[in-house]
């Protein structure tokens, strides 16, 4: 039985022996992963603008100066020409005389329709008049005229096409996009529907020759 120790504990001195002069192998290496990482400017980097929405009538835009009066910010009246949208309602008849004019345009009236006579006769022709039931600039207004002339059971002519006229928007000083995201709770707020908030860079693109004159306008 000593014996048997005795072998078993030079077995065990040997292979710790062997472990000493031969220590396992361990990599130490670390695979390095790469990958590119696209150039991308996050959206709140820079500064921004907030924009109203489009207007096309004078008394529109002088309502909405008198709300902006009320905001402790700087702000700015933009006249840019554009295309805008027209939908156009005629009597379907053109008239030789402006008697038979009127007495179509006040038929018109009598249905609690809005007509207006218009001479489109040209120089050296015979008369031609023509009665107008409405131009609008909005959708909205003309389907709601659109509604009304149906009803009346008369003949009507409408029209839709681009035309270039004045529009006027207010834009306010260039901020931090957090100021921007208050400003544009104030207008909400306000009850002035559609304001817009878009970056510097892009309000440039779009009026910064127009809002320059207008500046320059304001200043004198």
């Amino acid at each position: 039985m000593g014996k048997l120790w005795g072998m078993l504990v030079v077995a065990m001195a040997s292979v710790l022996a062997w472990w000493a002069w031969h220590p396992p192998l361990v990599t130490t290496d670390i695979q390095v992963v790469s990958f590119s990482i696209p150039n991308v400017t996050p959206l709140n980097v820079g500064k921004w603008r907030v924009v109203t929405r489009r207007m096309v009538w004078k008394k529109a835009v002088e309502s909405m100066r008198t709300q902006l009066l009320t905001l402790d910010a700087p702000f700015t009246l933009i006249r840019k020409k554009e295309p805008i949208k027209l939908h156009a309602f005629d009597d379907a008849r053109l008239f030789t005389t402006k008697k038979k004019a009127n007495l179509a345009k006040a038929k018109w009236e009598k249905l609690h329709i809005d007509a207006s006579v218009v001479d489109t006769s040209s120089a050296n022709e015979s008369p031609v008049y023509r009665v107008e039931l409405g131009r609008y600039y909005l959708s909205a207004y003309a389907k709601d005229t659109q509604q009304q002339l149906n009803k009346a059971g008369m003949p009507y002519r409408y029209q839709k096409r681009q035309v270039m006229i004045p529009s006027y928007r207010f834009s306010f000083a260039v901020m931090f996009k957090s100021e921007a995201e208050i400003l544009w709770r104030q207008l909400q707020n306000m009850g002035i529907a559609d304001p817009v908030m878009m970056q510097a860079v892009k309000f440039n693109e779009l009026y910064s020759d127009v809002a320059n004159k207008s500046a320059k306008r304001s200043n004198k």
